[in-house]
């Protein structure tokens, strides 16, 4: 199973791919598509990066038939003046996912387009949703040993870590009792979205 997590923004993007909810090395590593263009030229050099990513990057990792989901982190609320901007990138990302069939939670396709909230990226990292980013790339490098270059980088890595959990526990391959309780709450509602009839109550996976 690989997930792909991308934390969205104007010059710096995060990217991570995992496999099995481990992090690839060499070339498919966590990387910041970083840029300085601005305008047009920038949100078509965006266009391409993620075009790249998925018809070649992905497609190249991507054994028969495996289940590839992406999870692209929300709009912020809190953007000012570069609300417009980001709404633009978001929109590219949005329609992009779409020009290749891959849906927002699309329950039948092994290709699926999932979007995470900032806030549950941060509770599923360090318990509470209003972190600072130097708390999130503290508490992954306590849990889980791992370093990134900035905090876009970390959260496209959790973001890609909890579509792993996402589809392993729905699928049985790992089990609740693995999680912390808040980890197993951020996963809730998404479990439920997986099209497996399955939700956390208290730290068990029920029917």
């Amino acid at each position: 199973m690989l997930s792909v997590g991308i934390d969205p923004a104007l010059n710096h993007t995060g990217v991570a791919i995992l496999r099995n909810g481990e992090v690839l090395k060499e070339k498919h590593k966590p990387r910041t598509w970083v840029t300085n263009e601005r305008g047009i030229d920038r949100l078509m050099w965006l266009k391409w990066k993620l075009v790249r990513l998925i018809e070649k990057e992905v497609k190249e990792l991507r054994s028969k038939n495996e289940v590839v989901w992406y999870g692209v982190e929300d709009y912020a609320w809190n953007l000012g003046k570069s609300a417009h901007q980001m709404g633009e990138w978001g929109g590219q990302i949005r329609v992009t996912f779409f020009e290749h069939d891959i849906k927002l939670h699309a329950i039948k396709k092994r290709q699926r387009l999932w979007i995470i909230n900032q806030s549950e990226v941060k509770k599923f990292a360090t318990g509470r949703g209003i972190s600072k980013k130097e708390k999130l790339l503290m508490d992954v490098g306590s849990k889980w040993g791992k370093s990134f270059n900035n905090s876009d980088e970390a959260e496209a890595f959790l973001m890609a870590l909890m579509l792993y959990w996402v589809y392993a526990l729905a699928t049985g391959k790992r089990e609740p009792e693995e999680l912390a309780k808040y980890q197993l709450e951020v996963l809730e509602k998404h479990l439920a979205r997986a099209g497996l009839r399955q939700k956390v109550v208290s730290g068990r996976l029920q029917d």
